[in-house]
């Protein structure tokens, strides 16, 4: 069986039938002004083009096609039509009527129609000022930054057989840690003890961090309880120890995080209306035969 495989990756414009688009801003800013009905290409089969339908057209892929789209226009538009009119036979051949073809876009139907309410309720849920800062006030915690200084000890892998034993640079880190707690000086002990570079270079500086960062569970568990000034407890890495002092924590504003929140109440609400739509769908009966068993 012939598979045939049509990528659309470029398009568009009036006066864009170029390979390229050598001013992409502008062409942009043009077919987005330009009038609905405006006919932006007539293919030679007579078939043309308005800005509305090409706008629709666009809007229906991902950014990457957009981009590839806007990368080459006439490519696009030339496989673009080559595509809809496989589609318009494939109905006069009435194609779209036999299965598996009618399963199939029954199929997708469903699919799109399905992401289209999920959209729809999403955007429907109200998010107001008041709910807003009130919401950044319950989860302040989300918000916070801390800056850290580390000493980091390390020790060597179980294939190594150069460096610390793990043991060793346990009770190493351990004697950072209490040189710390009993009033240490902290860049002296990084230039003596931490076997990180980087860090050591910068006096201990190791970064600032926040909740929804990337970070090892037992560092975050750490740190983002420590106050300016804390010193952590030694914290096992998979290639060493650290011992962290905090030496700032500051609050992102609630103008910085706004549009974060009211993303994060649209959800919380998305969240309740979709469970009561799951707990209203699900299995109640199913034929043994599709696990198996006896019919």
């Amino acid at each position: 069986m012939l598979r045939l495989t049509i990528a659309l990756a470029g398009c568009c414009g009036w006066l864009l039938m170029a390979q390229s688009v050598p001013d992409l801003q502008a062409a942009k800013a043009a077919l987005a002004a330009a009038p609905e009905n405006t006919t932006i290409v007539t293919f030679k089969n007579g078939r043309t083009l308005t800005a509305g339908k090409l706008r629709a057209i666009l809007y229906t892929y991902p950014a990457a096609q957009q981009q590839a789209f806007w990368s080459d226009p006439k490519t696009f538009l030339d496989k673009w039509a080559v595509l809809v009119r496989l589609a318009e036979l494939a109905e006069e051949n009435k194609i779209d009527r036999e299965s598996p073809t009618k399963d199939q876009l029954e199929q997708a139907r469903t699919e799109i129609l399905g992401q289209a309410e999920v959209n729809y309720q999403i955007n429907q849920i109200p998010v107001e000022d008041p709910a807003i800062e009130q919401y950044y006030k319950a989860n302040k915690e989300k918000y916070k930054t801390v800056t850290l200084e580390a000493i980091f000890v390390s020790f060597r892998g179980p294939a190594e057989s150069s460096g610390r034993p793990e043991e060793e640079a346990r009770q190493r880190a351990q004697q950072v840690l209490e040189k710390l707690r009993h009033g240490g000086d902290f860049k002296a002990l990084v230039k003596e003890y931490s076997d990180d570079e980087t860090s050591r270079a910068k006096d201990g500086v190791f970064g600032t961090f926040k909740p929804g960062d990337n970070i090892p569970d037992a560092i975050r568990a750490a740190i983002f309880k420590m106050a300016p000034g804390d010193i952590s407890d030694v914290i096992r890495q998979q290639r060493g120890f650290y011992v962290f002092r905090t030496s700032g924590v500051t609050y992102q504003t609630m103008a910085e995080v706004r549009d974060q929140i009211f993303n994060d109440i649209r959800l919380k609400g998305f969240e309740s209306w979709f469970e009561k739509v799951k707990d209203a769908t699900q299995v109640t009966n199913m034929n043994p035969i599709l696990t198996g068993g006896p019919r």
